[in-house]
């Protein structure tokens, strides 16, 4: 059995700063359950990639930003600005935790309790444990229901004045939405994408969007890929 299997099957409800391994110089504050196992198992390959589009000085957006994995990543490039967007307080409070665990700047990372969408208003997300993903889509297995402030990133873009290079995209069955109300933001930004897909209809939704604005789109696991401009 894996570490990662021995610690969930002894200690399933603590929470503990765990290196990890893509970088081992960064920790995350994780529940010893699915947390560990997405964070130290399944993720390897994603966050090598994404670790591949960022540069010194990039402003990263992590839509559906969760306890903070790839905004931590991203904060350990240098000058890197990160705009982390997870729409559930408690879920989001983790994500400052996160940070300061690694000693990062507090400047660099803002933390926007939005849920991004292809509307700006509002709109009912699905709160699940904090654990696992939180939906835009209502579901069965939700610990409550609530609703929350909505924005277009083309939106956010034009009331902030600040402009993407990376774009992580992780909202659970709702990414098309995440791109309609980024169309501007695509075309005028050209940020390198980090998406993940749920199934087949997620996935040809988002290649054709992406396509429409000249982007090249490549498998880089299972449920995830990446897209660049054409130009690059």
């Amino acid at each position: 059995m894996t570490l990662a299997g021995r610690l969930t099957s002894f200690l399933p409800h603590t929470q503990l700063p765990v290196p990890l391994r893509h970088n081992p110089r960064l920790r995350l504050s994780l529940y010893i359950d699915c947390e560990l196992q997405q964070a130290l198992v399944h993720e390897q390959a994603v966050l090598r990639e994404f670790q591949s589009l960022l540069s010194p000085g990039d402003v990263v957006f992590d839509v559906g930003a969760n306890i903070g994995l790839y905004s931590v990543t991203a904060l350990a490039k240098p000058g890197v600005t990160v705009y982390a967007f997870e729409p559930d307080l408690k879920v989001a409070n983790r994500i400052k935790e996160n940070q300061r665990l690694n000693g990062f700047e507090s400047a660099r990372l803002t933390i926007v309790t939005k849920a991004i969408w292809d509307e700006t208003g509002e709109i009912d997300i699905a709160l699940k444990d904090t654990r696992e993903s939180n939906s835009l889509v209502r579901t069965e297995d939700a610990r409550a229901h609530q609703t929350v402030e909505s924005v277009r990133l083309d939106d956010f873009v034009a009331s902030n004045g600040v402009y993407p290079d990376v774009v992580k995209i992780d909202v659970e069955h709702a990414g098309d939405a995440v791109l309609r109300g980024a169309q501007q933001v695509l075309e005028e930004c050209r940020p390198r994408l980090i998406l993940e897909v749920h199934d087949d209809d997620e996935r040809q939704t988002y290649e054709r969007l992406l396509a429409e604005q000249g982007y090249q789109f490549k498998q880089v696991a299972a449920r995830h890929w990446s897209a660049r401009p054409g130009n690059e």
